[in-house]
């Protein structure tokens, strides 16, 4: 939606936040409306462990948890929700963990019962003029259940793949889910990690002219 849209050089930082598959996890009830546990997988991913494990995981924060996430610990949630303005609600904590949307267990139930959907809508339309996030769907998602996460470990969503910088290779070795969080996605003819994708790589994109944005 309008309200969602991602600005141009947030676009450039984290990737084409503006993609349409940015927006089905906030429509699952009405695709699945059969599922009372769902695990929902951004499409830049390679899945090395068992996700049947990951959607069994057992939530325990009280019973208040709506999904189960990783915590970005290194990025708060000021990071996503108060360095682009200052009108954030005092409410708050700005200081706690946000989490990757694009690794998530979710309880449909609880997310119907809060109307999580019908919630994100409604804080869309109160960013209409971006003051208060810049991000596209992951923000208001922070806002509304920051503290109704089930924190799960790390192997379970090793992002940031498609950005510069270090990830060890002992964490990598140990992913269960590795994840090209970024702009530089390992299909691109500039993407990073390739080594990772190539054997999982589907047979049909070897001759699928344009993908990385050449005829090669």
């Amino acid at each position: 939606s309008e309200e969602l849209a991602v600005d141009a050089e947030v676009t450039v930082e984290a990737g084409d936040l503006n993609a349409p598959h940015n927006y089905v996890r906030f429509h699952l009830a009405k695709w699945i409306p059969f599922a009372s546990r769902i695990v929902y997988l951004d499409t830049d991913v390679i899945v090395r462990g068992d996700v049947c494990e990951l959607h069994d995981l057992p939530f325990r924060n009280g019973g208040e948890a709506v999904l189960a996430a990783v915590p970005r610990r290194h990025l708060p949630l000021s990071f996503y929700l108060k360095v682009f303005s200052p009108k954030m609600p005092i409410w708050v904590p700005s200081s706690a963990p946000s989490f990757n949307a694009g690794v998530m267990v979710i309880d449909m139930k609880a997310w119907e019962r809060l109307d999580v959907t019908g919630q994100v809508r409604e804080w869309a339309k109160e960013n209409k003029g971006r003051e208060l996030w810049r991000h596209g769907s992951q923000p208001p998602l922070l806002l509304l259940l920051y503290d109704r996460v089930e924190w799960i470990a790390e192997t379970w969503n090793v992002d940031g793949l498609g950005h510069h910088g270090t990830r060890s290779p002992e964490l990598i070795g140990s992913a269960k889910i590795l994840h090209w969080t970024g702009p530089l996605k390992p299909w691109l003819g500039n993407g990073l990690r390739q080594e990772l994708w190539q054997p999982f790589r589907v047979h049909c994109w070897d001759n699928y002219e344009g993908l990385d944005g050449t005829n090669e």
